[in-house]
């Protein structure tokens, strides 16, 4: 209840924000697990043809929104979260670079792992170790910047 009473006291703009990140998380999170990326991600392009929001968006509230979602779908990991920042900042017009990078890790396995930056600015995807991954490039990681 005292979570929810919180929700409420927060600026309109931000719960429409906050629900617009849950929406787009789950969509996204079942989206890479019943269709084909490529098909994600034509369809996360057409969103850059969508109505740009009417309210202020910026980075920071994107990030906070897509950290504060996360906590209520904790099985979303990094790329759900880049893609819905991807989508987000698309619709209120900010740039949006989606990096997918590889390294390998102490005991030499694979591992990956996805961001998104906005200008200079990290969105999502903050790991205090990524430096250590070399993103992608070329159509395995052409991810559309909208």
């Amino acid at each position: 209840m005292r979570r929810l009473r919180q929700f409420l006291r927060r600026p309109p703009d931000e719960r429409r924000l906050f629900v617009a990140a849950v929406a787009l998380l789950v969509g996204i999170w079942l989206a890479l697990r019943l269709i084909p990326f490529a098909t994600l991600r034509r369809w996360i392009s057409k969103v850059r043809r969508g109505a740009r929001l009417p309210v202020a968006g910026t980075p920071q509230k994107i990030a906070w929104a897509l950290h504060a979602a996360g906590r209520y779908f904790p099985s979303a990991t990094c790329l759900p979260h880049a893609l819905a920042a991807q989508v987000l900042l698309a619709r209120f017009g900010l740039p949006a670079d989606v990096k997918i990078g590889v390294a390998r890790n102490a005991a030499g396995r694979f591992e990956a792992h996805a961001w998104v930056e906005s200008g200079a600015e990290k969105v999502t995807g903050h790991l205090p170790d990524l430096a250590r991954y070399t993103p992608l490039r070329g159509e395995t990681a052409d991810v559309p910047d909208l």
